[in-house]
């Protein structure tokens, strides 16, 4: 099983969910990264799980940090399986090491607004 493979049973296992649009969306996700990806189409597939993420979330039941902690695990694990095919240009190759965890950790933050954004945007009116 591939990294990529494996990041997307566990996402779509972190959601609890059986959306079939989030599994064609994940399936979507690992044609995509074997051929390489650059930064947008990244940043794309991880704003694009948050909002499918999220809106097959709106009718659950559960407390809101239990459906934010299950998207950022989904996007996490999409990220983390990502990450590996994230072009960096040359001259950051030796601190690539370095620099991978700090831009993951600035990633992860961001998510928490984004999430909450998405929410605010796909939730009903009452």
């Amino acid at each position: 099983m591939s990294v990529i493979s494996f990041a997307i049973a566990t996402a779509a296992k972190t959601l609890k969910t059986s959306d079939a649009r989030i599994a064609a969306y994940l399936t979507h996700a690992q044609v995509l990264a074997e051929d390489g990806l650059t930064l947008a189409e990244s940043g794309d597939l991880l704003s694009g799980l948050v909002e499918l993420a999220v809106g097959s979330l709106l009718g659950s039941p559960l407390a809101g940090e239990e459906k934010k902690a299950r998207v950022m695990g989904a996007v996490a694990a999409l990220y983390d399986s990502l990450a590996p095919n994230l072009p960096w240009p040359m001259w950051l190759a030796p601190v690539k090491w370095l620099l991978a965890p700090v831009l993951r950790a600035g990633v992860l933050a961001a998510l928490d607004g984004v999430i909450e954004a998405t929410y605010a945007r796909l939730k009903p009116r009452t």
